[in-house]
């Protein structure tokens, strides 16, 4: 049961990149983030963001190569980092 609690703690990352984070996150002693947090203006999806900090207006995207191998990938990722909501 101890083993399960311990991998629990870090849940929610859909990769194991986003779960890396969230052990980082919890070791530093920051507040744990919002996971796969799905952005709106005007109503409309903007985007599904990796992490959102509670009572902020931090985000911030993970990203490693595997599922962003391509140019193509890598530009979507680059347009999406700089939109503006």
């Amino acid at each position: 049961m101890a083993l399960l609690s311990e991998l629990l703690l870090d849940a929610g990352g859909d990769s194991y990149l986003e779960r890396r984070f969230l052990r980082l996150v919890r070791f530093a002693g920051f507040p744990r983030p919002h996971c796969q947090v799905v952005m709106k203006s005007h109503g409309q999806r903007v985007a599904r963001v990796d992490f959102t900090f509670p009572g902020s207006m931090i985000v911030v995207e993970v990203s490693g190569r595997l599922g962003h191998v391509s140019d193509r990938d890598r530009q979507r990722d680059a347009r999406r980092r700089n939109q503006r909501l």
